[in-house]
């Protein structure tokens, strides 16, 4: 599955009652974008100080819900 993929499956689950789980999966994107960001340097790691410092120059959107959930 593409980035556009896994896009529309982030926008399905802003929805009423799963604001938990977008947090959830905000904090993962975090934590995989530092290791990678880490990876990127053979002298320095990426330090969570230092991340905290990119995601405040850099934000990554906050989860929130898009739409009420309304069962069909």
């Amino acid at each position: 599955m593409g980035l556009a993929g896994n896009l529309d499956l982030v926008l399905d689950a802003g929805i009423t009652g799963n604001f938990e789980a977008l947090k959830h999966f905000r904090e993962q994107v975090v934590r995989v974008w530092r290791k990678w960001l880490g990876r990127r340097s053979q002298r320095a790691c990426m330090t969570w100080d230092r991340m905290r410092q990119l995601l405040e120059r850099n934000p990554l959107p906050r989860a929130r819900i898009l739409r009420p959930y309304s069962p069909a």
